[in-house]
């Protein structure tokens, strides 16, 4: 014989294992702090840091939101010798997949966007560590 209790408590749990499966499939990029480092004409280069032993790694994306291609990257310089990059480019209204760049303390950090058929002009500069959340 069933009890109607621990029916009742089985349900309820198939019910919320249910509600809660998308989130968890949702992975960890859905669920970062995203800090916005640079924008661009409908476009923004997002990234949110994780500590590591030694410095952190940079987690990056590119976000476009118009109606035309845009193109990004970002450098992590040591002493002016370039030691990481990530180059993104992504077609009218996509979100680039995400990668990432290891910062070491005494690196420096550069960014810059642009359109991606280099018609519409573009911009950059360098940007600091502590500017970004952490994800």
């Amino acid at each position: 014989m069933t009890n109607p209790s621990r029916a009742a408590t089985t349900l309820a749990a198939l019910a919320a294992a249910a509600l809660l499966g998308p989130v968890a499939l949702a992975g960890p990029a859905s669920a970062a702090t995203w800090t916005t480092i640079q924008s661009w004409d409908g476009a923004k280069l997002q990234g949110c840091k994780v500590k590591l032993d030694q410095g952190w790694k940079l987690k990056l994306r590119l976000v476009n939101a118009s109606d035309h291609g845009h193109q990004a990257g970002v450098s992590v310089r040591r002493n002016g010798e370039l030691v990481d990059r990530a180059y993104f480019k992504v077609i009218k209204r996509r979100t680039s997949k995400v990668r990432s760049v290891v910062v070491r303390p005494g690196n420096t950090l550069s960014a810059g966007m642009a359109e991606a058929d280099d018609n519409g002009g573009g911009g950059g500069g360098e940007f600091t560590l502590g500017a970004v959340k952490k994800c």
